[in-house]
């Protein structure tokens, strides 16, 4: 018994670790103005999965406490309203609507994400 409890508890934790919210890209996300930065990678605008790896690699960085890291932690939805854009200054914008059912934890609720929020360094190398 004991050992199925804790084999139990490791799935339980590892499924906790690797949680990620539920991206939903709005339209035009991807229109030219917004996203206009190009992955050095790739030299073209930033794709949906590079958007998602991105965000996912903010979420998963333990000491980054940026508003933007507690969101992409805490929510059940995020919503990229826009891409990587601004070169001066790239980013991608998300938002969290607090309307949504997966939404509605004390761990989102707790980080007001019912506004827009600027996860800064997409284009990083």
């Amino acid at each position: 018994m004991k050992k199925f409890m804790t084999a139990a508890l490791a799935v339980l934790l590892c499924g906790t670790a690797l949680a990620r919210p539920t991206y939903v890209f709005q339209p035009d996300w991807d229109a030219e103005i917004n996203n206009d930065v190009n992955n050095p990678a790739t030299g073209k605008p930033y794709t949906q999965t590079q958007v998602q790896t991105f965000l996912d690699n903010v979420k998963n960085r333990g000491d980054d406490e940026s508003k933007a890291a507690q969101v992409l932690r805490a929510c059940g939805q995020v919503q990229i309203k826009k891409g990587c854009h601004q070169a001066s200054e790239p980013h991608i914008t998300i938002w969290v609507d607090g309307r949504v059912k997966s939404n509605q934890v004390k761990a989102c609720q707790k980080v007001d994400p019912d506004s827009a929020v600027h996860v800064n360094g997409c284009d990083a190398r």
